[in-house]
């Protein structure tokens, strides 16, 4: 009796165990029958026939994906197409995205660029065809998937600074305007040697540093001020508080003299001055920027810190690292300034010694340094913040620089 119950339980465990299997390779079959699919999805205001499927799986050398895009409402629309959920090993694998209208200019990049296209404009009852064909030499097995949908377009700053730039989304990227998903929406930063970022405005020359997830655009001089300083004097030392630094006094004298014509163009914002910290063993004060800069070198838009609000400032160390500084010498990325005689104050303190607070700072040779005290004459770099209604003209060459238009 007690063979039959365990021959019983035996048998009842082998055919769990297949079911188990059976439903596994079922799902996986259900799921390699959804890609390359023929699908319709229908929005509002837009239907997109994808004739290949909007899931793909790459396996031959060359690949063509047909799709089309119609705009069935009664309004002129914009939308973007980009590609998401990659997996697999992308390396040496390129796209090329052409279509049936001339204004769309054919996009060729590797799948570190997501984004083949935005803002792309079609007028109701219009229909715009694409063809995206992919070159795989390896063969390798890759899936991804097509996502195309509406875009919101203003005539503000910041979507004119999106409608005139391809948006990477690969942080690994050397040059161009790239976009990171934060909590409260995207950010946009330039990075690298960047030559559409110029901003003449209020008799100065500026860069645009990046594009904040609320739509105001960061500034910061291309230049310096006149006067080297410190970003504490010898009678406030150890002083952890930004607002009360020398340097943020000489700062809003400057804004003063140089940009209170323009203050209403100018958005009071939360500016980071990171003065999260640990304590070693010998109870020496360090700055979590130091481990986040100099031992991860991972950055961060996230305030670990205080912030405070202000209408001018300056860069944050992350900052820097974003647009293409590190640790070694970079003279080939656009906040890297030229016949400099000395380095420039970052906001980002590293560590604080015997009641003495040292900073992280931008070296002449474009290199983020550290160990710089706080009583050391360096230059200073403004930035400041244009308002999310701002509209511009321009391209943004430094031949023909972005100009601000509203309210002036």
């Amino acid at each position: 009796m007690r063979k039959r119950y365990t021959i019983a339980l035996a048998l009842i465990f082998c055919a769990i165990l297949l079911c188990i299997s059976i439903l596994f390779q079922y799902r996986a079959y259900l799921e390699d029958q959804s890609y390359g699919e023929a699908i319709t999805m229908v929005t509002e205001e837009l239907s997109i026939n994808y004739l290949n499927g909007n899931k793909i799986k790459l396996e031959e050398e060359t690949e063509e994906i047909n799709f089309s895009v119609t705009n069935h409402s009664t309004e002129t629309k914009y939308f973007y197409i980009r590609l998401l959920n990659i997996e697999g090993n992308t390396e040496d694998l390129s796209y090329e995205i052409t279509s049936n209208i001339e204004t769309f200019e054919a996009v060729t990049a590797n799948f570190s660029q997501t984004i083949l296209g935005s803002r792309i404009k079609i007028e109701p009852g219009e229909t715009l065809r694409f063809l995206l064909t992919i070159q795989n030499p390896h063969k390798r097995t890759i899936t991804f998937e097509i996502e195309t949908d509406i875009e919101q377009v203003d005539n503000s700053f910041a979507s004119t600074v999106l409608a005139n730039n391809t948006i990477l989304e690969n942080a690994d990227a050397t040059d161009g305007l790239i976009r990171k998903a934060e909590q409260d929406g995207d950010v946009y930063y330039f990075k690298g040697n960047v030559t559409n970022n110029y901003v003449s405005f209020a008799g100065q020359t500026w860069r645009i540093v990046k594009i904040n997830e609320d739509g105001t655009v960061k500034l910061v001089l291309n230049g310096v001020t006149e006067q080297m300083i410190p970003m504490n004097t010898t009678e406030n030392v150890g002083n952890t508080n930004f607002t009360e630094t020398n340097v943020n006094q000489q700062l809003e004298n400057w804004y003063s003299q140089n940009l209170m014509d323009y203050d209403d163009l100018i958005s009071s914002t939360r500016y980071c001055f990171d003065d999260s910290v640990m304590t070693d063993e010998n109870n020496r004060i360090e700055y979590l920027s130091n481990i986040r800069i100099f031992t991860e070198q991972n950055p961060t838009n996230v305030c670990n810190g205080t912030s405070v609000p202000k209408k001018i400032a300056i860069l944050t160390a992350d900052e820097v690292m974003y647009a293409g500084g590190n640790l070694n010498e970079n003279t080939g990325y656009y906040l890297y300034l030229d016949g400099m005689q000395g380095a420039y104050w970052t906001m980002t303190p590293h560590k604080k010694e015997n009641n003495t607070v040292s900073y992280i700072v931008v070296n002449t040779n474009g290199s983020l340094g550290k160990d710089v005290v706080e009583t050391s004459n360096l230059f200073v770099r403004p930035v400041i913040t244009i308002i999310r209604r701002a509209s511009v003209e321009g391209t943004g060459t430094i031949e023909e620089p972005y100009t601000l238009t509203y309210g002036t």
